[in-house]
């Protein structure tokens, strides 16, 4: 949606499956700027802008009652001042920034103080350690090694993630039943995980192998 608020030419981009609003400024519709994000509701569908009062409004779809979410509706006003959202982005690689969707998992790495890492689940057919430097604001997701087996990228159902000291990780792998729950370790560098699980030289990828199974 387009509108003019405040004198300013504002495109709002809603993301559905994301739950935010993007903002942008028109002032150059061949160079749109991108000017923050606006957390919503489960699901923003409706988006009005109020434009004799500064105002948009916005209107979530998803309710669903037994999964205690419910619907809703935001009114944001245009005002000055500092700028707190996005508090992440990704740096550009090749040309590209790095693609990312929920964060879902996230880890500290030990004697890095300002370093985490992620982990991309199903929705991605390639599964991808990210690493995020939080020294920047917003924090900046640096790196995307994919997870490997033999060689070749895989796709993991990865819910957990947790840097081991000395590298590596162990990522945790969710199915839809007991079996399917694994334990994964992995590193970019050549050193054991475990007794039960060796990691192979594969940088700048991360090899892994299934270590455990776990129930739910």
């Amino acid at each position: 949606m387009v509108s003019t608020l405040g004198g300013r030419r504002l495109a709002f981009v809603g993301a559905e499956r994301g739950n935010f609003v993007a903002v942008y400024d028109l002032a150059d519709p061949r160079h749109p700027r991108f000017r923050r994000l606006l957390p919503t509701t489960n699901g923003p569908e409706g988006l009005l802008a109020i434009p004799s009062r500064g105002l948009l409004v916005t209107s979530s779809e998803v309710d669903d009652a037994a999964a205690r979410v419910r619907a809703g509706i935001g009114v944001y006003a245009l005002r000055r001042g500092t700028q707190d959202l996005p508090s992440i982005r990704s740096a550009d690689v090749h040309g590209a920034p790095i693609g990312w969707g929920a964060l879902g998992a996230l880890s500290a790495v030990p004697g890095a103080r300002h370093r985490l890492v992620s982990v991309t689940d199903a929705a991605y057919a390639t599964t991808k350690v990210l690493t995020i430097d939080t020294s920047r604001r917003p924090a900046v997701i640096t790196r995307e090694p994919p997870v490997t087996r033999d060689g070749q990228p895989i796709g993991l159902d990865a819910e957990g993630v947790a840097a081991r000291r000395g590298g590596g990780y162990w990522l945790g792998v969710e199915g839809a039943k007991g079996p399917g729950n694994q334990a994964w370790c992995g590193s970019t560098r050549a050193e054991r995980c475990s007794r039960s699980c060796r990691c192979r030289r594969t940088s700048p990828p991360v090899s892994g192998r299934r270590a455990s199974r776990a129930s739910r």
